[in-house]
């Protein structure tokens, strides 16, 4: 396969190390408090935003940057 490079303005790795273990001492924010504006409000508009995660916290996270005030209990609804 060929790789290509991409160009983008923001980075998010959405990618949990859970509660239990965080082995390289970063700042860490479980996805349920995350997105916070100070992430995202120093992207110029528009801006190319890269956001990489596993299970859902990739998708809770790309919520938060798309939605202004997303609350993560907004998504309970949708389960059974």
């Amino acid at each position: 396969s060929v790789r290509v490079p991409i160009t983008v303005d923001l980075v998010i790795d959405a990618t949990g190390f859970g509660e239990e273990a965080n082995p390289h001492g970063l700042i860490d924010f479980s996805y349920w408090e995350s997105g916070h504006r100070l992430i995202y409000d120093h992207v110029g508009a528009p801006a190319e935003v890269l956001i990489s995660g596993c299970g859902d916290s990739g998708v809770i996270e790309a919520l938060h940057y798309a939605l202004r005030d997303f609350k993560h209990e907004e998504v309970e609804a949708f389960w059974p």
